[in-house]
């Protein structure tokens, strides 16, 4: 199977995760830097010499494990991160001010001769570095977007990203996305500090590395409509969600909806005799859920989210009626068998509006915005979620003017929808 394997136990944030037994290995210390001294990374030479990134001292020492000597074997304009040894013996090296930018790529000759190979501009937490098994190219990564950069060491300045993927990402700012990489059999070994991960991708005939976002959805969905197919379905119905990425111009990045959307296409070009494409809201359920009241720090019962509550964007409803407009579109094919998209939409409200609407129901609730960046770093999966609420104020939770598919949707389902006061009645008591 192609695509990012997750191999670390992360159960508790990663369902996916293919598992893996780890252990701690006995190590002895065999040299020693005064106080203060920050190393980074390092790597061992064909002679068996070990080369450290002395961070804190813009430089790269040497250590003889055949005399346990330890000397200076480069000094670096900038202060040096990744280390790697390509098969002529050269060694080159990552380095930058961490989130000042820009970054550089060192080469370093045997005689410790420092040249700069390539500044990137964007750069600004480079990390650790492998070659490619082509010999001809260095992979880095770049921390502050997850990004692994391919660099060209056949001519100075060429670089362009080999790989990236929604789990090499930061999981919130100055958190380190990708920050180590290792080749073996074929396969891109990459750590995500930040994540608590160690990711492999598979290495393909052309150098490049698999990865596309969404890609166990994709492979799930696309396996799921072939089987409809081939057992000679005829009316076929996806439950999707926006493609946030499209509507709001890859300004922002909410990988659970943008990659549900991507099986659209799939659907619509398997030549089915009838096909309609569903779309669940804001379950009204999250309220009791993920996105329950919690106690503040005053002691009150509240919610915090990256959001401005008086901003009218989110297009709810109570999930187990989705049922009544799949049932009404199969009844209906002439009407909605032709690639409708029918949302279901009980309520459009603001934040402020639904804890008005339970207030008024007899509770005590309040709501909070905090800045997204705050949001992000409480939780794992929390940078995805501001992102989503960002994308929410800006775009609304459809994201577009979506009246004639509201209307079309209920017409089919042959009733409006429970309003959010009438359901938060019954379910949400005070």
């Amino acid at each position: 199977m192609g695509g990012i394997h997750i191999v670390t136990r992360t159960e508790d944030y990663y369902s996916d995760h293919d598992g893996g037994t780890f252990a701690p290995i006995e190590a002895t210390t065999v040299a020693t830097w005064k106080a203060r001294a920050f190393l980074e990374n390092l790597t061992v030479d064909a002679e068996g010499a070990v080369f450290v990134t002395v961070y804190s001292h813009n430089r790269v020492d040497r250590y003889d494990p055949a005399t346990g000597v330890t000397t200076t074997f480069a000094e670096v304009p900038s202060p040096p991160m990744g280390l790697a040894f390509d098969a002529g013996g050269v060694l080159w090296t990552t380095s930058g001010a961490l989130y000042e930018g820009p970054g550089f790529i060192w080469r370093v000759e045997r005689t410790g001769a420092v040249r700069q190979w390539c500044e990137l501009p964007d750069a600004t937490f480079m990390n650790g570095c492998t070659m490619h098994p082509n010999g001809r190219t260095l992979l880095a990564c770049e921390s502050s977007s997850g990004h692994i950069l391919a660099i060209d060491l056949g001519q100075p300045c060429r670089w362009d990203v080999w790989l990236q993927g929604d789990r090499l990402r930061p999981m919130a700012p100055k958190y380190p996305g990708s920050n180590g990489i290792k080749i073996r059999q074929g396969w891109a070994w990459i750590s995500v500090s930040g994540r608590r991960l160690l990711v492999r991708a598979p290495i393909q005939p052309d150098g490049s590395a698999y990865w596309q976002e969404g890609t166990d959805e994709l492979n799930q969905a696309t396996a799921a409509v072939r089987a409809a197919k081939d057992a000679g379905v005829k009316h076929f119905i996806w439950s999707t969600l926006p493609d946030v990425e499209a509507i709001s111009g890859g300004k922002f990045h909410v990988p659970h909806f943008t990659g549900k959307a991507k099986i659209d296409r799939i659907v619509k070009e398997a030549g089915f005799a009838h096909h309609t494409f569903v779309i669940a809201p804001f379950y009204y359920q999250n309220l009791v859920g993920i996105f329950a009241p919690q106690k503040q720090a005053d002691g009150s019962l509240g919610r915090a989210l990256p959001l401005d509550p008086n901003v009218r964007c989110v297009h709810m409803g109570d999930i187990t009626e989705l049922g009544n407009i799949v049932a009404g579109a199969f009844a209906h094919p002439d009407q909605a068998g032709s690639g409708e998209y029918l949302p279901l939409v009980g309520d459009f409200m603001s934040f402020n509006e639904i804890v008005d609407t339970l207030n008024r129901q007899g509770h005590k609730f309040s709501f909070k915005q905090v800045p997204a960046e705050v949001f992000a770093a409480l939780f794992p999966g929390g940078a995805e979620q501001a992102e989503m609420c960002s994308y929410f104020q800006a775009h609304t939770y459809l994201g577009s003017d979506s009246y004639d598919r509201i209307a079309l949707a209920n017409k089919i389902a042959g009733g409006q929808p429970t309003k959010f006061s009438t359901w938060a009645q019954v379910n949400f008591p005070a």
